[in-house]
């Protein structure tokens, strides 16, 4: 009976749910930011200028919150749209004075049925519905005694649309002639303009008449007792951020769901919590034609530690010019790391820094004297003589030193120098945070010795110049409280001989010795070209068939024929990828053409991910043809700190952006490295440990990952190497998953957003990034927040366990209070359910599952076990006090 009691109360609150989503928002530039379909229960978009994301990018929102609403204009069509052609001048009554847009006749079947088609495009791109716009234009076409035929033509054209589309939701825009005779038809009602609107007259924006308000808000109570109503107004943003964010508010009061923002509808508009801004956007400068983005500067020696501190990072290369769409809504900060000072640099830094976004300079400042004093920097002559090292910060001189250019000679008159030198009365720092950002200049950021070392302890540099949030996403290490452990293998040499005694291949040694001894997940991949080749090739896919058979493996793809640089071989450059008789590099035959050959290997088993090759250098075109085809892709980067490595520039960040397309890295680099190329000593994975060591303490950085090729099967020292890893890991308190699963949290990581409300913080995501790191001292209160299983402290942080909803409400305390919670488990969190007296949590693990429970006195749990102990159900009880 409880079971059918919880069942029914779920479907009420679904039900509740989709009639009153809390935040709608309207979006009708291109590419919306991924954000914006984490924020919002439902978003409207303009789905010509959204169909590169709904297409080619669809992987970033494939776990989205939002339901997608298709702009579709009724009685208005502009001369810019693609259809527009197809518009026959008998259907035109008129024109809009003000968008200059065509007025259509709906008395006319032939409009309808265009309409129709509209609509069909619209649903087979995927979105939920339709928002319906220009429903009363008519009216600037038409004498007052015509405009009741084109009311009755659209009440009609809802009907056939809802008849044609009974699945898809419909919100109308300003639609007061019709709403009487549709409300059963629709799900949400929009107006535009309650406090503050457009001034179609003067330009710009005027607010609304006591006479105005009165009016709508008389209108629409009646209207939101039926459906939820949404009220779009519009400022001056961002110059009137705090006038819409009490628009916002006060819209809320009211009843309605509010959303402000420009004409234009542009940006991510404001609403009445504050997004916490928690994207980067990093400026390099290639060095040559075609650059890899993941060998510039920020992105290998600033982006790590911005993840950390949880912001999701977008690299621009400064020669594509100035960035045409607007910053200050969804970035909290600009990083410049460049040589050359493009002449719209000036004028973005000064927008930025008015816009209220934070801006960082590494390794140069701007040259113009003139700017630097708007920056409230005191600017000297530069010279090397004389300068006298007086005071540094605690986390200066981390790996090395500083060692300082004295070019330009600068000192911020207001904020934090970190580093100062002093000659007479004159000062010098090289390093400080301001109010408007903060800037690290050569020689105090970082040096190159043998290799790159770091002057500032990069952690506290970013956290000084960013500031730390109460809360914020980790960076995909932790999963209720264990350790992320993932195990991959790049198929290189799958077709090789091994030493191992008692075996001829090293993929047999592989399949027995390894993955049948050790049921953790696996992905496995195959380079196809390397087998088709092979004079053994039965034999060889007898034995993948066998590995790809395995319930513990899953399938990947290595490509077709191992490109060892993409850029250079996309440049029809010879000698890049193994040599294949009559073999040209084609892009779709080297991923899709490899994926269909490893799963006619593997099925029923689909590939899901692929691994980069060589340099691990995509372009954009290769990562555009996967996210196109819904495959994830996994390589690249290069951790390889060690205790006989032990600098941070040898660690990698979560990937890199290519050109708006997201390249995950593998977290750890692999035993090629680690044994010189291949070159010995061959039992050189053992130091791996100590890279999973240092990226743990004391900034818990990466997760575990065992990352290796069919060649360590190949030779005694490697494979046993290989096998003293796996022990010692499994002596560890891991979380084992796939590297699916992890690219998967990477993703959700990048677009998961959290808000800041009146006293708590409200937390969106795909479900799949499930840990927050709180600021220390910090803890969840666990009788008010909402979706949280449990916590850990991790290096002093407390480290927040959420389940699996991707909605979560987050109060905080400094004080845990006496409730069961979950400290830690291996094993996913597939249900929790809170109640006054306990819990009840359902575990899944890839191995037996493990937990520990926190219980206070007076509380008891009974933990029950699936056959195969892979599952466990708990409930906690605690006696009434």
């Amino acid at each position: 009976m409880r079971l059918l009691c919880l069942f029914v109360s779920l479907l009420v609150m679904g039900y509740l749910w989709a009639k009153e989503p809390k935040f709608v928002g309207v979006y009708y530039a291109d590419d919306p930011p991924p954000e914006m379909f984490y924020m919002f229960d439902w978003l409207v978009l303009d789905p010509h200028a959204s169909a590169n994301v709904l297409k080619k990018k669809n992987l970033y929102i494939k776990h989205r919150r939002a339901k997608l609403f298709g702009y579709l204009s009724i009685f208005e069509i502009s001369a810019s749209n693609p259809h527009y052609k197809e518009v026959k001048p008998d259907w035109i009554i008129g024109e809009n004075p003000y968008w200059k847009e065509k007025i259509l006749d709906l008395t006319k079947e032939e409009v309808k049925d265009f309409l129709l088609k509209r609509a069909k495009e619209i649903v087979s791109m995927g979105f939920d519905g339709f928002f319906l716009d220009t429903l009363d234009s008519y009216k600037l076409a038409l004498p007052k005694e015509r405009w009741e035929e084109q009311r009755k033509a659209l009440v009609e054209f809802i009907r056939e649309l809802k008849r044609a589309f009974p699945k898809q939701k419909i919100i109308l825009n300003w639609g007061f002639d019709v709403i009487e005779d549709v409300n059963d038809l629709i799900d949400g009602f929009m107006v535009e303009g309650l406090f503050s609107k457009i001034d179609f007259q003067k330009g710009g924006y005027r607010d609304t008449t006591e006479e105005e308000r009165q009016w709508l808000i008389e209108r629409l109570k009646p209207i939101a007792q039926k459906v939820p109503v949404i009220v779009v107004d519009y400022v001056d943003l961002p110059k009137e951020r705090e006038k819409a964010k009490q628009i916002a508010k006060k819209i809320r009061s009211l009843g309605f769901i509010p959303y402000v923002s420009v004409k234009e509808l542009n940006v991510i508009g404001i609403v009445d919590t504050d997004l916490v801004k928690r994207r980067a956007l990093m400026f390099y400068e290639p060095s040559e034609p075609n650059y890899y983005p993941g060998f510039s500067d920020p992105s290998r020696l600033a982006q790590p530690y911005l993840e950390y501190w949880g912001y999701s990072v977008d690299l621009w290369d400064v020669t594509k010019g100035k960035p045409s769409f607007p910053l200050w809504d969804r970035y909290a900060v600009l990083v410049f790391w460049v040589n050359s000072q493009p002449t719209w640099m000036e004028d973005l830094i000064l927008e930025a820094i008015q816009d209220g976004l934070k801006v960082v300079f590494i390794e140069n400042l701007p040259t113009r004297e003139q700017l630097l004093k708007k920056l409230d920097l005191e600017v000297y002559p530069s010279s090397k003589e004389g300068w006298k090292l007086l005071e540094k910060a605690p986390y200066v001189g981390y790996e090395v030193e500083p060692s300082p250019s004295f070019n330009p000679v600068v000192f911020p008159k207001t904020g934090s120098p970190l580093l100062i030198y002093a000659k007479g009365n004159l000062r010098y720092s090289p390093l400080a945070v301001t109010p408007w950002g903060g800037y690290a200049l050569a020689g105090a950021y970082i040096r190159q010795l043998s290799q790159e070392v770091f002057v500032v302890n990069p952690y506290e540099f970013w956290r000084e110049v960013l500031g730390e949030e109460d809360v914020a996403f980790e960076p995909v290490t932790t999963e209720n409280g264990r350790r992320i452990l993932t195990i991959h293998m790049d198929g290189d040499a799958f077709h090789s001989k091994t030493e191992v005694p008692g075996y001829t291949y090293s993929a047999e040694v592989l399949l027995k010795e390894l993955l049948q001894r050790y049921p953790l997940p696996h992905t496995i991949s195959l380079v196809e070209a390397e087998l088709l080749l092979s004079k053994e090739r039965p034999k060889l896919e007898e034995i993948a068939r066998k590995i790809f058979s395995l319930p513990n493996v899953k399938p990947a793809s290595h490509t077709f024929s191992h490109p060892f640089d993409w850029r250079k071989i996309e440049e029809k450059a010879e000698g890049y990828n193994l040599k294949i008789p009559g073999y040209k590099f084609d892009l779709k035959r080297e991923i899709l053409g490899s994926v269909d050959y490893v799963d006619s290997l593997a099925k029923p088993k689909k590939v899901h991910i692929f691994f980069w090759s060589g340099s691990a250098n995509p372009p954009k075109d290769a990562l555009e043809l996967l996210y196109e085809a819904g495959l994830l892709n996994l390589n690249g980067g290069n951790t390889t700190i060690s205790k006989k490595n032990p600098y941070l520039s040898s660690i990698s960040p979560l990937g890199v952006d290519v050109d708006g397309y997201f390249q995950v890295y593998a977290p750890v680099m692999n035993e090629n490295v680690y044994t010189n190329l291949w070159t010995g000593p061959f039992y050189g994975y053992l130091d791996v440990i100590s890279t999973y060591e240092l990226t743990d303490k004391p900034y818990r950085i990466k997760p575990v990952a065992i990352y290796y090729h069919t060649y360590s099967f190949s030779k005694v020292a490697s494979f046993k190497a290989l096998e003293r890893v796996y022990q010692k890991v499994l002596t560890w308190k891991v979380i084992p998953m796939y590297v699916e699963d992890y690219a998967w949290k990477v993703l959700d990581f990048r677009s998961a957003v959290i808000l800041k409300s009146d006293g708590h913080y409200i937390v969106r995501s795909g479900g799949l990034i499930r840990t927050l790191r709180l600021k220390k001292g910090l803890y969840p209160d666990l009788e008010k927040s909402v979706g949280v299983v449990g916590f850990t402290i991790v290096n002093g942080h407390t480290y927040v366990h959420l389940d699996p909803s991707g909605d979560y409400i987050i109060k905080l305390t400094d004080k845990p209070k006496e409730r069961p919670y979950l400290i830690d488990s291996n094993g996913f969190v597939e249900y929790f359910e809170k109640h006054a007296n306990g819990f009840r949590l359902k575990l899944k693990s890839y191995i037996e599952v493990d937990a520990s429970v926190y219980l206070p006195k007076g509380c008891k749990m009974n933990m029950k076990r699936s056959p195969d102990n892979k599952e466990a159900l708990i409930d906690v009880v605690c006696k009434e006090e």
